[in-house]
């Protein structure tokens, strides 16, 4: 019995250190499955944006932007791409750089590069026809704006009044400007 022990003092010594392999084989695991179902899931929103809001160093937070987005860019749907690049200031914040702008404009131009209508909406606005706020409408119907007022008659300015001389009145002393007491010098100096 003298010689079972120390074998269980050695073993007993050296549970703390097999939970610990255990603990970081499991936890490797779960991080390799976490990673595949990440993989295998693709692109979602959700993910960037929550890890997008978790970052808080501001250069940190554009290197995982960018990777995020190269690993899992090119399964987004144009939707999700929208969502993405509309909802980008806040998310990114400062780290919202040309670079991104760029790699997720980049993205939403393959998606649409098979539409010419679409890819001419992406870099050119069409924009409305300009509508005037002078439009009425009635129940009869859409009735166009009156025309514009004829322009003002133009007239010349008025001329500029003379000029105004003043001269000082004199021998009137509220109007006299008052002179300075004269400056008394001490004959000792001050200690």
């Amino acid at each position: 019995m003298k010689g079972q022990l120390p074998i269980m003092n050695r073993m007993q010594a050296q549970r703390p250190f097999i939970h610990a392999l255990l603990a970081a084989a499991i936890g490797m695991g779960a991080v390799a499955h976490a990673q595949s179902d990440s993989d295998k899931k693709g692109c979602l929103v959700a993910e960037f944006r929550t890890m997008a809001l978790k970052t808080h160093d501001v250069g940190q937070r554009v290197e995982r932007v960018e990777a995020w987005l190269r690993k899992h860019g090119s399964s987004c749907t144009k939707q999700q791409l929208d969502a993405i690049k509309s909802n980008r200031p806040a998310w990114l914040g400062a780290a919202d750089t040309p670079e991104v702008m760029g790699i997720i404009d980049g993205m939403l131009e393959a998606k649409i590069s098979s539409n010419p209508e679409l890819m001419a909406q992406f870099y050119e606005t069409k924009g409305r026809e300009s509508v005037t706020t002078a439009e009425v409408f009635s129940s009869s119907g859409y009735r166009p704006p009156p025309p514009p007022p004829p322009p003002a008659k133009v007239v010349a300015p008025p001329p500029p009044p003379p000029p105004v001389m003043v001269a000082p009145l004199l021998g009137v002393p509220e109007y006299a400007v008052p002179k300075q007491p004269p400056l008394v010098m001490p004959k000792k100096p001050l200690d």
